[in-house]
């Protein structure tokens, strides 16, 4: 359904730009002046995408009303120091909730969810030596098709399993030290899942079957100071690829060659900081962000860099600074549609002032997907909508051999749902009656409980 998206909106995505621009705005600050992680994600389940960032001992989440931002409290009283913040369907259960690592706490991670009127919070786990825990992930590690949290911290990376009841530890991935968040991803485009995180160096687990067996990257050294990690299609080439931050050897990419890892330099710099990927301007293209701050060192001022590959020369270059950072440091960072308007966006805190900043391209992306965590997608083949535009009623034709029950859901511009049905046993077509909607533009959303589908949809 991509397409379809690409022809609705293809002349408001294709303006020129003479120059490369981007609008800075501070949606808040939080409490204590002080911020440190962040993650755009559907927390509520509702369909309304918002930003989670923390303090060191809080989670606040804000929220875009069409007009202004407003936040409100997730969790408090934390340990110092809170230090990981991401957001995955951890339970297996359809529905997205917020994980994180309390550094001081002796080495616990948690999970919060939202139960309707409250958000509801469970330990994780206990890293068994006591000591400190600081990065998390969700994902499907073993390649089983089930997500399991995954923490780094002082003594190593630690698996979580969602029992049905009460989280377990599974498996001790590596006794490898690790000081920030993991990756997980097809790293050798081989169709296989596998776990990135940095320690001295940076590292990659592959399950075995009944272990994980750990390798370093090459050019691995115990001086290079890793930070962050992230895997993806960085060339835009369809090839993954592993992108490191790295204190002291810069920033680098690592391509699987068939027998080891070909590192190429994407920015030289002695300073440690996050990483992220994403596809922020119109043309849609990935490009690498990378921020130039000390994660955990308020006085490391940093700005956040934006590199692009270039296929003529064969090399990555530097597009600009996308934001300075005046006082603290712009460490950790995610993209998402903050405002459910279906715009890119790039959030990123600053650790000494508070402030969240949300960094939008003069020529930005506009996406279809309804949540920052994005599920499995099926082929576009499988759905299709008619008439689209749709007066009176749409047409839903879902082609595939099992039944499933769908939820049907139609979202406006702002995200705000505006129309919920439940189609039980569906497989053919459905008809959806939108007589009673007002003309615009909407985002249509199926979801089967393993996959989502979604499009456009104009009402005239």
């Amino acid at each position: 359904m991509k397409k379809l998206v690409t022809i609705l909106f293809g002349i408001i995505l294709c303006i020129p730009a003479t120059k490369a621009q981007w609008r800075v705005n501070t949606i808040g600050t939080m409490p204590n002046n002080q911020a440190l992680s962040i993650v755009v994600a559907e927390g509520r389940n509702d369909g309304v995408k918002r930003v989670y960032a923390t303090t060191d001992t809080e989670i606040w989440e804000w929220t875009f009303n069409g007009t202004t931002w407003s936040s409100s409290l997730v969790v408090n009283g934390i340990t110092p120091d809170l230090i990981s913040l991401t957001a995955g369907q951890g339970r297996n259960d359809g529905n997205v909730r917020l994980y994180y690592t309390d550094w001081a706490s002796g080495g616990k991670s948690y999970e919060a969810s939202w139960n309707g009127s409250s958000w509801n919070v469970l330990t994780v786990g206990t890293v068994p030596s006591g000591w400190h825990s600081s990065g998390i992930t969700v994902g499907k590690g073993r390649n089983d098709g089930i997500n399991r949290v995954y923490t780094t911290g002082s003594y190593g990376v630690y698996e979580y399993s969602w029992n049905g009841s009460s989280w377990s530890m599974t498996n001790n991935v590596a006794s490898n030290w690790s000081e920030m968040y993991g990756a997980i991803g097809n790293s050798r485009n081989d169709g296989v899942n596998r776990l990135l995180f940095s320690a001295s160096c940076h590292w990659e687990s592959t399950w075995t079957g009944s272990s994980y067996n750990t390798v370093g990257l090459s050019n691995c050294s115990s001086s290079q100071g890793a930070d962050g990690v992230v895997i993806g299609d960085g060339r835009n080439d369809g090839v993954s690829r592993i992108y490191v931050n790295t204190e002291l050897a810069g920033r680098i990419e690592y391509t699987w060659n068939g027998s080891g890892f070909t590192p190429v330099q994407v920015r030289q710099a002695s300073q440690r900081g996050a990483i992220h990927m994403a596809a922020l301007k119109a043309d849609q293209k990935n490009r690498v962000y990378m921020g130039n701050a000390f994660v955990f060192n308020a006085s490391s001022a940093g700005p956040i860099y934006e590199y692009e590959w270039n296929s003529s020369t064969s090399q990555w270059d530097s597009v600009g600074v996308v934001i300075s950072a005046v006082s603290g440091a712009t460490a950790f960072m995610d993209a998402g549609a903050g405002r459910n308007d279906d715009t890119l966006r790039l959030y990123a805190p600053d650790f000494s002032t508070g402030a969240i900043y949300e960094i939008t391209a003069a020529n930005p992306n506009f996406i279809g997907g309804p949540t920052t965590v994005i599920p499995e997608v099926a082929d576009e083949a499988e759905v299709s909508v008619s008439p689209n535009p749709a007066k009176g009623r749409v047409k839903i034709n879902v082609i595939e051999s099992d039944q499933h029950d769908y939820t049907i859901r139609l979202f406006g511009l702002l995200g705000q749902e505006v129309l919920r049905v439940n189609a039980v046993n569906l497989s053919g077509e459905y008809v959806m009656d939108v007589s009673g909607i007002t003309k615009g533009v909407y985002l249509l959303v199926l979801n089967n409980g393993s996959a989502t589908y979604s499009q456009k949809l104009v009402i005239e």
